[in-house]
């Protein structure tokens, strides 16, 4: 989706090859760890923690629709206000998505 993703370290479980442990990443200029544990839990994903990206406007409607493909919209695309445009969704894994393309003015500095 993001034309800078890396992959920059891959980590499998020990005792489960076939499962990614660790791995960081990187995209829109942002590093993230992401983990797995192979332990069960009882919860899951919860949308009050959220991965919010800053985007060029020209992007949005692309990024958009390949995140939330099966996934699930909690605030369609929309200019709420805050910024030219934003949308709040799950992807198909659960993960809660912010996208937002920010006024010109705040990105021009």
């Amino acid at each position: 989706v993001f034309d800078d993703f890396q992959v920059t370290s891959l980590t499998y479980h020990p005792n489960a090859p076939e499962k990614i442990q660790q791995a960081h990443i990187t995209f829109v200029g942002q590093r993230y760890l992401v983990i797995d544990s192979p332990i069960p839990h009882a919860f899951d994903f919860t949308p009050s923690m959220s991965i919010f990206v800053d985007i060029d406007g020209q992007d949005f409607d692309d990024v958009v629709s390949q995140l939330s493909a099966d996934g699930e919209t909690m605030m369609p695309p929309d200019n709420y206000g805050f910024s030219d445009r934003f949308t709040w969704f799950k992807d198909r894994f659960g993960v809660s998505w912010q996208i937002n393309v920010p006024y010109k003015s705040e990105t021009s500095t």
